[in-house]
C-alpha cells in the first residue's frame, strides 16, 4: 500500500501522533482536527489484518458522513473500497473502518 500523510502543522502532529496513550485536543473550527485524526485513523487501519473493524465515532450522522467523505476523498483510489450506504471504507489488507 502506498499512503502519503497529508502535511500537517507540528502542533498537530504532536498531539495526534504522540506516543502517549491519551490525548486531550481543544482547537477552534477550522484548525485541522479531523483531518490530523483522518491521518491516524488511516495509519492505524494500513497496519490492521484482514476482517479488522476501526471505528470513527461522531455525535450525529451528518459528522460521521463528512468524515467519511474527506477519507474517501483523501486516499487514491486503487487503495480502497467504499459503501456509501454503510458508510465503510474497506482497505486493500481487509481492514475496514466504519463511521459511526
Amino acid at each position: 500500500m502506498r499512503y502519503r500523510r497529508p502535511q500537517l502543522y507540528s502542533k498537530q502532529e504532536q498531539a495526534i501522533f504522540s506516543p502517549k496513550r491519551y490525548a486531550v485536543i481543544e482547537g477552534a473550527t477550522k484548525s485541522g482536527k479531523t483531518v490530523a485524526c483522518l491521518s491516524w485513523m488511516v495509519e492505524q487501519a494500513i497496519r490492521g489484518r484482514d476482517g479488522q473493524i476501526f471505528w470513527w465515532v461522531a455525535p450525529v450522522y451528518p459528522q460521521a458522513r463528512i468524515a467519511f467523505r474527506r477519507m474517501r476523498r483523501g486516499l487514491p483510489q486503487e487503495m480502497y473500497r467504499a459503501n456509501e450506504s454503510e458508510l465503510t471504507i474497506r482497505l486493500i489488507n481487509g481492514a475496514t473502518v466504519a463511521f459511526k
